[in-house]
């Protein structure tokens, strides 16, 4: 071979060893196809790349661990601020930690929307919880009664944990027709254990009650508590 030739393929490898343009958070896979995404979080040997990305979010996230690959239609925020986090957890005390991702889908002034998801870590499976704001609704009543210039505020969770709140009307523009929880759902773990938080708004921005719900180890909400805001 001439050395001009050798020198030639030289020069192309060198290049294909660059920058896939975009810098340090693109992350290419040899399995799957060489799939490439945004390195949106890392633990250990868990890395999440981010893709299809529009309006604000990342509608596709691709979970590795290893030699394992797996993509999840999951919608997340593509803002840094709120990258997903990672933990490593035994959930349910079999001695194998899951791998638990919590992802933003929604924020604003007046809304931050978790999801929690739960893989194993042998296969990367995705395990099925018990959705919060569901069990919710099923485990809470409330009424928002307005009476000459008053609007008296009821909420009851199981039959026992009562909040009762009284406004003028002219505190809110608009009011609820009951309590809504669905602008705000927060996942946390806790003593190796699962919760989620949402709050009870009766208007776009005003709060008055929280929710706390805890999760068993088979990820079936377990728990419900509720308390009043003081506004």
């Amino acid at each position: 071979m001439k050395k001009g030739t050798v020198l030639l393929i030289l020069v192309f490898l060198l290049a294909g060893c660059g920058n896939t343009g975009d810098g340090s958070n693109m992350y290419k896979t040899e399995e799957e196809g060489n799939r490439t995404g945004v390195e949106i979080a890392k633990l250990e040997d868990v890395i999440l790349l981010g893709n299809n990305e529009k309006e604000g979010s990342f509608n596709e996230v691709v979970v590795q661990m290893r030699d394992k690959s797996q993509s999840f239609n999951w919608q997340t925020s593509n803002n840094a601020t709120y990258y997903p986090r990672v933990e490593k957890l035994d959930i349910n005390d079999d001695g194998t930690d899951e791998i638990v991702i919590i992802t933003t889908r929604y924020t604003g002034s007046d809304i931050n929307v978790q999801d929690l998801h739960v893989l194993k870590s042998q296969d990367l499976t995705e395990l099925h919880i018990e959705d919060p704001l569901t069990y919710t609704n099923q485990n809470t009543k409330s009424t928002i009664k307005k009476s000459d210039g008053i609007v008296n505020i009821h909420i009851q969770a199981n039959s026992q944990q009562v909040v009762e709140k009284i406004f003028k009307e002219e505190d809110a523009g608009l009011w609820f027709d009951e309590v809504s929880y669905i602008n705000h759902i927060k996942y946390e773990i806790e003593d190796n254990k699962i919760t989620a938080t949402l709050l009870g708004a009766v208007s776009p921005s005003l709060v008055v009650a929280t929710v706390k719900i805890e999760y068993d180890q088979d990820l079936n909400a377990a728990d419900l508590v509720i308390t009043e805001v003081n506004n």
